[in-house]
């Protein structure tokens, strides 16, 4: 099942995306542990935020954005919430 289908099969409204998965992507295979390997479906997820998804709230925070320990605390991380388009 692509990214799309995932959404829409589970009705989701909502998407919680950290910064966290940025670094994870750009970092892998090293925290592949977290998420599985996001090479999988971060294209995909990133591709259908574009285009079917408005932001809707946006902070940051040194601890909440980034569960890797040894980049916690070291910036203000930013969490995006996004709102799936109907």
């Amino acid at each position: 099942m692509d990214f799309a289908g995932y959404i829409s099969r589970n009705k989701i409204e909502f998407i919680i995306y950290p910064e966290e998965m940025d670094v994870i992507y750009n970092s892998r295979p090293a925290f592949n542990g977290l998420y599985g390997n996001p090479a999988v479906y971060y294209d995909d997820m990133q591709e259908f935020i574009k285009n079917n998804c408005e932001l809707a709230y946006e902070f940051h925070d040194r601890v909440y954005g980034m569960r890797i320990m040894q980049y916690t605390n070291t910036k203000p991380w930013s969490v995006k919430i996004y709102k799936v388009k109907e």
